[in-house]
């Protein structure tokens, strides 16, 4: 992941922001800003995770962590195999997984044969940054893709004032960047 601070990634937006910054007045709203672009940046960051359940007959929906953005698969780690998503919600042949968004949070409807281990392999949203932690915490986005962040929370910041013709320029400048980003992610998994 990165190299910068998130108080070094605040120093450095607004040395980039030639807009007054951005009506940004305190380090507070840069940290929303920022934890707003990295939840717009979930696709081009692609973070996985690893979650078990344990399966039991009498249970059929488990939650899925806080974190959860997509699901990857679902491997079943006593037949060593890969269970398939269901058409729709009432298919209990062949056997499988629904997903459910129950509003406050995801959930998993499996329909199984025996109990066993589900290993669910998952895309999952950054972890949010927290204003009494800018002087240690790191954002997770590769180094190169550190300026992107940036250029993604004065483009929030800048729509937040009203500025549309400037946070055009800097999404316009953000887009240029995911191309790095998906390419660091692509790397780092090798």
């Amino acid at each position: 992941m990165g190299r910068s601070t998130v108080q070094q990634l605040i120093t450095r937006a607004q040395n980039m922001n030639s807009y007054n910054n951005s009506g940004v007045e305190s380090n507070i709203q840069w940290v929303d800003f920022f934890n707003e672009a990295l939840v717009q940046m979930v696709d081009d960051l692609n973070l996985e995770e690893v979650y078990e359940i344990p399966y039991t007959l009498d249970q059929r929906e488990y939650t899925l962590p806080d974190d959860f953005y997509g699901l990857l698969l679902v491997n079943d780690l006593s037949k060593k195999t890969r269970l398939a998503a269901r058409r729709n919600y009432d298919q209990v042949y062949p056997y499988g997984y629904w997903i459910m968004d129950k509003g406050s949070h995801f959930a998993l409807d499996v329909v199984h044969s025996n109990p066993t281990t589900l290993q669910i392999l998952y895309k999952r949203y950054p972890k949010q940054l927290n204003i009494g932690e800018i002087a240690t915490q790191k954002p997770e986005v590769p180094t190169v893709g550190e300026t992107a962040l940036c250029f993604k929370a004065i483009n929030r910041a800048l729509l937040n004032n009203n500025q549309v013709e400037q946070a055009n320029y800097f999404d316009e400048l953000y887009n240029r960047e995911k191309g790095v980003i998906r390419t660091a992610g692509t790397r780092a998994k090798g």
